[in-house]
């Protein structure tokens, strides 16, 4: 037996109900009336969804109805509620959905003579929005029936429903009443009367129409709330609609992983060009192109005009210049830039120049790298910590993350390995050309001797940059100290010009057979080409140049243009790297975190667009019977569950960026804490802080 008192049921102005009370037995209860009597608002107000209750009691459980948790808890362990909506999850089926409730339940009872009755089981594994109006109420009512509570609170249950289907309602409610249920229906439908135990009709009032006192059989209590065993079934809310969910999700990863990597290449820039501010600032190379190539970008293989010791110290007279280093940077393979006496006149110097590095491994068999590599001086002077990953504190080369990766992933093994290769030092300066406008260009380009260099790593850097070098598409980079290579310069430089006098024999097919200097050719051949080479004594073709303060760089710079030099700096011509292009590298930067919230934003709205399936669920499991902190738990825990799986995603699609970077090296961006954490912050942000706003 449930007897409820309620107090006077109005809103504003207008009575509904005035105050009274109602007993309802086991069996079935109908509440007759006309449309807009109060019996929607009479069910609400005996299943606790509005504030007019004052008294309610249940077999022999008397129902605080001032504490929220009391009433929650007996709605989950009596009360089922099918209201005239018919609310259900709308993005699991049927099925799923009553699975989900059964997770709830002591021992899951067989749902398969409910369905038999309303004929129901073609429908199971379908969605709410494919049913009909009919089909969502019993739909529903199977819901109700699932979760095995003992009341059952039923809103026009059979209304705008066949006869058929119907009659099929009527014989699944004799069906409960024979289980012990009670029910509660408020209804139109006048053939209910004939099942009815009991009958009470709203007019201004309540009056029983007829009553039946019936023995109610105590229900025993078979469900339990288990919160965690609803999470596996919510999962399977991401198969409604699955190409909107794996858009919506693709999305998600993307702006993860598109905002992780851009704020690790905008940190990465940003700390290089201010943590590197004193060299950026104060060090820049100068060199001076030959006629025709003033405006043509720095090359990095030596060729230009050969800068005096005279005309050097022009450059460090000037006012705020602190000193001057010659510099040389060139390809491993540019076997163009050979000294053709080595190349073709010497057996011994052709054969010692191999267009390879020796990888000398401390305990395993040596490795040959084939690949071409740029061989580059640095300042020692400097700190570079900032762009060493790897630092081991020894004489020896620098060399970029991709070498190291092609010889050894290991720390330990790349420290004790030496490296063999062939330096082309440079011995000569010597007229050349270049193919620039569509017409050739004389130039000035270094003859070069090889010379064999075995020696230790000293360190892996971060990239294939350092100091003031060229950006290059090489992945291989040594980097030797500015005053070794110069070292190794004094060994081979000449001091006074050489010609060459060479004869060249013509085969049949026109190619290049022999090479005789100085020599006379045999008598025999009648095809040769006669060639003279003027080697003038080479001069270094760039000098670093330091400044005593940034605040001068720019008169300096001024001044050294003016007597006919370029100035390279760092991948950029130095007239743009002023105090106001740092102000733009920074505004670049706050463009960049002022995109990614945008996308943020344009994130957030569309999760917006889904708050009205996060109420509809939230209040879903509010009638169930589920107390707030629970549905928020709830709702905390699925939060959790997105927001996990969406920095799996990401993370995936981070580490095939990082692959694909390290195997083309565009960045050098590596694998670290700041990435992994950034990508869980907005992981956390996108999944679980912006739902949890809007559901505020």
């Amino acid at each position: 037996m449930l007897y409820a008192e309620f107090k006077t049921i109005q809103f504003d102005e207008r009575i509904i109900l005035p105050a009274g009370q109602i007993d309802i037995p086991s069996g079935l209860t109908l509440l007759l009336g006309e449309s807009g009597s109060g019996k929607t608002t009479l069910m609400k107000t005996l299943s606790f969804q509005n504030a007019f209750l004052t008294s309610f009691q249940y077999q022999n459980i008397q129902v605080n109805i001032t504490s929220d948790k009391e009433k929650q808890d007996f709605i989950f362990e009596h009360i089922s509620f099918l209201d005239q909506n018919a609310q259900l999850l709308e993005n699991l089926t049927i099925q799923q959905q009553i699975q989900l409730i059964q997770t709830q339940n002591t021992t899951p009872v067989s749902m398969d003579t409910y369905n038999d009755i309303l004929n129901f089981h073609e429908q199971l594994n379908k969605y709410p929005n494919q049913l009909s109006g009919g089909e969502r109420k019993r739909a529903a009512l199977l819901c109700a029936i699932a979760r095995q509570t003992d009341i059952l609170f039923l809103d026009e249950p059979t209304a705008n429903l066949d006869e058929v289907a119907s009659e099929q309602m009527r014989s699944l409610f004799q069906l409960l009443k024979q289980e012990g249920k009670t029910l509660f229906i408020a209804t139109h439908d006048e053939q209910l009367k004939a099942i009815a135990d009991q009958i009470y009709e709203v007019d201004h009032g309540i009056k029983v129409c007829k009553k039946q006192i019936n023995n109610h059989a105590v229900y025993p209590i078979s469900h339990h709330k288990d919160i965690k065993a609803l999470l596996p079934e919510l999962r399977h809310t991401h198969q409604y609609q699955k190409t909107y969910h794996r858009i919506f999700t693709f999305l998600a990863v993307l702006c993860v992983a598109f905002c992780t990597v851009s704020l690790q290449l905008q940190n990465f820039h940003y700390d290089y060009i201010q943590n590197k501010k004193v060299l950026d600032d104060t060090k820049f190379l100068i060199y001076a192109p030959d006629l025709g190539m003033e405006n043509q970008r720095y090359e990095f293989y030596g060729a230009g005009k050969g800068i005096s010791s005279n005309q050097i110290q022009q450059v460090t007279s000037l006012a705020h210049v602190k000193s001057a280093k010659p510099w040389f940077q060139i390809e491993l393979h540019d076997d163009l830039a050979l000294y053709e006496k080595d190349q073709y006149g010497n057996e011994e110097k052709a054969s010692s120049y191999k267009k390879e590095m020796k990888i000398n491994y401390p305990n395993q068999t040596n490795k040959i790298i084939t690949e071409n590599a740029l061989v580059s001086c640095y300042d020692e002077a400097d700190d570079h910590a900032n762009i060493i990953k790897n630092d081991f504190h020894q004489n020896g080369i620098f060399i970029s993350q991709a070498l190291a990766n092609s010889i050894s992933t290991d720390e330990n093994t790349l420290k004790q390995t030496t490296i063999t290769f062939s330096f082309l030092s440079p011995k000569y300066l010597s007229d050349g050309y270049v193919s620039a406008t569509n017409q050739a260009i004389p130039i000035t380009y270094p003859a070069c001797t090889p010379i064999s260099i075995t020696t230790p790593i000293a360190g892996v850097l971060k990239g294939n940059q350092m100091d003031i070098t060229p950006l290059h598409d090489l992945p291989y980079a040594i980097y030797m100290k500015q005053t070794e290579m110069m070292s190794y310069i004094d060994q081979t430089k000449q001091t006074h010009p050489e010609t060459l006098y060479t004869t060249v024999e013509i085969a049949n097919d026109g190619s290049y057979q022999n090479y005789h200097f100085d020599t006379t050719p045999p008598k025999d051949t009648t095809r040769l080409l006669l060639h003279t080479i003027d080697y003038e004594p080479w001069e270094p073709t760039r000098y670093l140049i330091e400044v005593d303060d940034a605040n001068h760089v720019s008169d300096v710079i001024s001044q050294i243009t003016k007597l006919g030099y370029n100035v390279y700096q760092g991948g950029k011509e130095y007239h743009t790297i002023t105090e106001n292009t740092r102000h733009l590298q920074s505004m670049i930067r706050i463009g960049s975190l002022v995109s990614m919230f945008i996308i943020l934003v344009l994130f957030t709205m569309l999760k917006y667009n889904d708050r009205e399936a996060q109420q509809k669920t939230i209040h879903y499991f509010t009638i169930m019977g589920y107390q707030k902190k629970e549905v928020k738990e709830i709702m905390i825990r699925s939060y959790t569950d997105n927001t996990v799986h969406l920095c799996i995603y990401a993370m995936a699609l981070i580490a095939c960026i990082l692959l694909l970077d390290q195997a083309f090296n565009w960045f050098g961006i590596q694998i670290n804490l700041m990435l992994v954490a950034t990508t869980l912050l907005l992981s956390i942000i996108l999944e679980f802080i912006i739902p949890y706003l809007i559901k505020h």
